[in-house]
């Protein structure tokens, strides 16, 4: 009970990270593998050719997207990036296609890492060997619950701490040419005329899938709204769940964008569509940050980061106290209002919700899955009606 008390706070779970960081960085050392010093913040030296080595998720990346663009302005040779080519739970290959799209480096890589054994730690012999007059660092950040958000443990880690950095409209699509199949798509919603809501409720790191989708998409189609999910594959449980996903076929309200769709695709779609969107903790957390898309943010996992995600158009659902607390406190030091008595109270229940034992279910990896009632009812009262909040 006190071990996991200790790791529940914010020093607790420094702690243990720092002691874990340190341990791996020194066996590796002990193995023979050269690997970048994530340990410590960086000391970028722009004069020469500078290396992000990145083993990470798309959500990952997205992140750090602000980051990478002040990299570029500060780099007085060429900015290159080495990404892993395996997929895995740690790292998505595609990151490779997204950095391409971007126009923030000079050269892309596609590397195998030998023996990853923990994101952080990686044997980059090859790197070095191959840019010997770079300067090489670890895409990477502390993962701990004393990080005010994930932009800024990032931008600690790449000795940035005074930048004000911000990820609304970090990626633009102005100018951007979907192809053909999602203008179709898009197009053919459009001519519904009804409002549409984004849903993403699987994660490929966590391989976590929400079990209730048929049950909250047929009661969101039944409300009046458009459904665009990015998951083809969904299984009805039972013979009511078989019932309701023939309802939603029939209904013509549910689109289905492909999951390898490229993220400007997706963000194309945001700026087109304008939508509401319903997701777990995904690459969807980032990109609603990005486009500020009203959303509500189902936190799925039992754990005190949940404020490192948090944005404004956020309403935040999460079990975890710690992460309940710490957006509570984020949210009221970033509102402009004066708060009285109740006001205060009704004001936070508009923006984060802790529900109730009895509000959802938990599974045997701990992963939480809310009641499809309860997101429903969450989701009309403080997304779509904006009760309160304003």
């Amino acid at each position: 009970m006190l071990k996991s008390l200790f790791r529940r706070t914010s020093l607790g779970a420094r702690f243990v990270e720092r002691i874990f960081d340190y341990k791996i960085y020194i066996t590796s050392i002990f193995d023979g593998h050269i690997t970048c010093k994530f340990h410590k913040h960086y000391e970028i030296d722009y004069s020469k050719d500078v290396v992000i080595v990145f083993y990470c998720g798309i959500g990952d990346f997205l992140y750090g997207v602000p980051i990478l663009k002040e990299i570029k302005r500060r780099s007085k040779k060429k900015l290159i990036a080495y990404v892993g080519s395996v997929t895995n739970n740690f790292n998505n290959s595609s990151v490779a296609d997204i950095a391409k799209s971007l126009n923030i480096f000079d050269e892309i890589v596609s590397y195998y890492p030998s023996r990853p054994n923990y994101w952080k730690n990686l044997d980059i012999s090859y790197i070095v060997n191959n840019e010997l007059n770079a300067g090489i660092y670890n895409f990477v950040y502390n993962v701990n619950n004393q990080e005010s958000s994930r932009l800024k443990a990032l931008s600690n880690q790449f000795d940035l701490k005074s930048h004000p950095f911000s990820l609304l409209n970090a990626i633009n699509v102005d100018s951007y040419k979907p192809n053909e199949g999602v203008i179709c798509l898009l197009n053919k919603i459009q001519k519904t005329n009804k409002d549409t809501v984004f849903l993403h409720l699987d994660t490929r790191s966590g391989e976590y899938v929400y079990p209730y989708i048929v049950k909250l998409m047929h009661s969101l189609i039944k409300a009046g709204f458009n459904v665009l999910i990015f998951t083809p594959q969904i299984k009805a449980n039972s013979k009511q769940e078989s019932e309701m996903f023939d309802f939603i076929l029939k209904s013509e309200s549910m689109f289905i964008m492909h999951p390898k769709a490229y993220i400007q695709d997706t963000l194309f779609a945001f700026n087109k569509l304008n939508p509401y969107t319903i997701s777990v903790n995904s690459i969807f957390w980032p990109l609603t940050h990005i486009c500020s898309s009203k959303t509500l943010a189902i936190h799925y996992i039992d754990s005190g980061d949940g404020h490192q995600f948090f944005h404004e158009q956020m309403y935040f659902l999460t079990s975890n106290k710690l992460s309940y607390k710490k957006i509570k406190k984020q949210i009221l030091k970033n509102s402009s209002h004066k708060f009285y008595f109740i006001k205060k109270k009704r004001y936070l229940q508009s923006r984060i919700c802790l529900p109730n034992s009895y509000d959802y279910d938990v599974d045997k990896k701990g992963y939480i899955s809310y009641h499809p009632d309860f997101i429903m009812s969450l989701f009309m009262n403080y997304v779509v009606n904006d009760k309160i909040k304003s």
